[in-house]
């Protein structure tokens, strides 16, 4: 549960007596990073940071969306303060805190979050994971406007349970290419006519997915410590420096590969095919469970 003083209406809101486990709160003032370690960055395809984060010396976090934002983050992960660049629109601060700050914070809170969009079929959710681009959130659409219940696109949550694996969506939408734009655009339920699913619900299988030249679609089964591999990688992490953490995650990676299959998708990139690709993943799922 979130607490926020300021509107985020992407987000449902809490049951009046619910506990938030995280605040989030507008601050105004710039950070003064002079006494910061920054120890960790992320950079797009042209090596351009596009996050930086930094250990604060009092403890916690700060991480920096270059020209756009701060976000300090506590250690425990249960506050958040945002401060936004003099330029920086709200619905750009949302982005910046839906998409990616707060799944760093869950990961540190000891979450496995995957960088993954997911539907909800017959036999429960599929999850799509891989690197940017790759084609997650197409085919969830896709899937979405052939009656699947949508997950969650860019991060979900996977939980184990005594009933199996349990995935938990950030938040309800799709973030798409849309006609005539350069940047995907998010699609909330209020703006599109495919279903979500706004609970917690079981997972049935997760898809890695490997578009390639190749005109045929396969489905491999995963070795395990491959499937364990592909979740670390397409999962989130903010402090790669803490081994407590670190062991962690990976118990939380290797428990959700032995709870359910792991297969590779390997597909051709072509939009002529996705309701091929769609058939092939609904004739795999049906035998999942």
């Amino acid at each position: 549960m979130l607490a926020s003083d300021w509107p985020l209406p992407e987000l449902p809101p809490a049951p009046g007596a619910a506990r938030a486990a995280i605040a989030i709160e507008r601050g105004a003032a710039p950070f003064d990073d002079r006494d910061v370690v920054w120890f960790r960055e992320w950079r797009l395809p042209d090596e351009e940071p596009w996050l930086v984060a930094a250990r604060l010396p009092a403890g916690g976090y700060i991480v920096r969306v270059p020209d756009l934002a701060d976000f300090l983050i506590d250690d425990a992960g249960t506050r958040v303060r945002v401060v936004g660049g003099a330029d920086t629109q709200d619905d750009t601060l949302r982005h910046l805190l839906l998409d990616h700050i707060l799944p760093l914070v869950m990961t540190n809170r000891g979450e496995l979050v995957l960088h993954a969009s997911g539907v909800l079929l017959a036999q429960g959710a599929v999850l799509f994971i891989a690197r940017s681009g790759s084609g997650k959130s197409t085919i969830a659409a896709a899937l979405g406007a052939g009656g699947a219940r949508v997950v969650a696109d860019d991060a979900i949550v996977l939980r184990e349970s005594g009933e199996g694996l349990l995935a938990i969506g950030a938040y309800s939408g799709l973030r798409l290419w849309t006609a005539g734009e350069s940047d995907k655009r998010r699609i909330s339920p209020a703006e599109s006519s495919m279903p979500f699913a706004d609970t917690p619900v079981h997972v049935a299988g997760i898809y890695v997915l490997n578009p390639s030249p190749s005109a045929s679609i396969r489905i491999d089964p995963l070795p395990p410590r491959d499937a364990v591999m592909a979740l670390v990688a397409n999962s989130y992490v903010l402090d790669s420096g803490d081994p407590a953490r670190l062991e962690r995650h990976l118990d939380c990676a290797i428990g959700c590969g032995r709870a359910v299959p792991v297969r590779r998708l390997a597909f051709p990139h072509d939009a002529d095919r996705l309701d091929e690709l769609c058939r092939s993943l609904l004739d795999d799922h049906r035998h999942l469970a």
